[in-house]
């Protein structure tokens, strides 16, 4: 835990992130034989973080940023004179 918050630089969000991923069915903890309370490990010992990808990406929205260009013009397809 420690070296994730480490690498990720955010502290205590990455055990909040982590139990938030595995209550959503997203992710699972592993280490050794019974899966690890993710509020609870310790900080100083190893875990395996198993992702779900297909849980994460069914139960995700896709967001898009910036602007897509309109098919015609603004006021109305062109017309020739």
């Amino acid at each position: 835990m420690d070296r994730l918050a480490a690498a990720t630089g955010q502290g205590d969000d990455v055990r909040l992130a982590l139990a938030e991923l595995v209550k959503s069915g997203d992710a699972r903890v592993q280490r050794g034989e019974e899966p690890p309370d993710a509020e609870r490990l310790e900080a100083h010992r190893r875990f395996r973080l198993v992702m779900d990808w297909e849980h994460f990406h069914e139960n995700r929205i896709r967001v898009r940023r910036g602007c897509l260009r309109p098919r015609t013009a603004p006021w109305g397809p062109a017309t020739r004179a």
